[in-house]
């Protein structure tokens, strides 16, 4: 019966020695569950704080690059709108120029007009006046030669007001072409142009050859053979120069030996 008893006993005793140690076991298995979870959790935090900065950081750096790439186009556009002004302040001065030297031109062009129309009208006046003068030195009989000088003197003013009206007419086509240089922009048609005003230029030369040979023969002098040459001593002829891309260019024939805009 003591027996019975004493393992009994033991039996409770091995009970409860095992229970504390499952109790024991449960409590290790909790706390390390607990840590495990801390640690997780202070992982979770630390990932999600780490995502969070790059997240901001990425934000900024986007924000940064547009930024510069609004600045960019900003002085971009600065820079076009300055360009395209310093670009018609040049342009408006070329025109200015182009047209005060238009207008310089077609004002001495009106001049030597002027004053090859006074030069003609001296000479009538001093031929009319030795004409007169012949009449009243030789009287009556000398009035078949005066006759037939006036009839030349007539011929003489008929002839050089044709070949006035004809410089005249030429200097009209002369300004209106040089007018028509100045708006042309294709370089061939350029080329044309000046061509054609070298041209005028030339046959105004030989006109006013023609002019001046007629007045000299008409005031006694020996006209030139031919009655077409030009003068021997004829001043040299600086072309008119126009723009062309920026950069001044002579109107002449190429190959001129005086084709120059020095």
């Amino acid at each position: 019966m003591a027996e019975q008893k004493e393992s009994s006993v033991l039996f409770s005793l091995k009970e409860l020695m095992s229970l504390e140690e499952d109790r024991i076991q449960q409590e290790e298995n909790a706390r390390k569950q607990a840590e495990n979870a801390a640690e997780q959790s202070r992982a979770s935090e630390e990932r999600r704080q780490r995502e969070a900065e790059e997240s901001r950081m990425q934000a900024a750096e986007e924000k940064r690059r547009v930024d510069e790439q609004r600045s960019r186009e900003e002085q971009a556009r600065i820079e076009g709108i300055r360009h395209a002004e310093v670009e018609k302040a040049r342009v408006d001065a070329e025109n200015r120029a182009r047209m005060e030297q238009i207008t310089r031109q077609q004002q001495h062009e009106k001049e030597l007009v002027a004053l090859t129309q006074d030069k003609s009208k001296k000479n009538l006046k001093v031929l009319v006046g030795l004409a007169i003068a012949a009449v009243i030195a030789v009287g009556a009989g000398a009035g078949i030669y005066i006759k037939g000088s006036m009839e030349k003197e007539a011929k003489l003013n008929a002839m050089l007001a044709e070949l006035g009206a004809k410089e005249e007419a030429n200097a009209k086509k002369e300004r209106d072409l040089k007018e028509e240089l100045g708006k042309a922009t294709d370089p061939t048609k350029q080329a044309e142009i000046a061509k054609r005003i070298a041209d005028l230029e030339a046959l105004n030369l030989q006109l006013q050859a023609q002019r001046e040979n007629a007045a000299k023969s008409g005031s006694g002098g020996k006209p030139v053979s031919g009655g077409v040459a030009a003068p021997a001593t004829q001043a040299p002829h600086k072309p008119q120069c126009h723009m062309m891309n920026g950069t001044k260019v002579p109107s002449c024939q190429p190959g001129d030996a005086m084709c120059s805009c020095d």
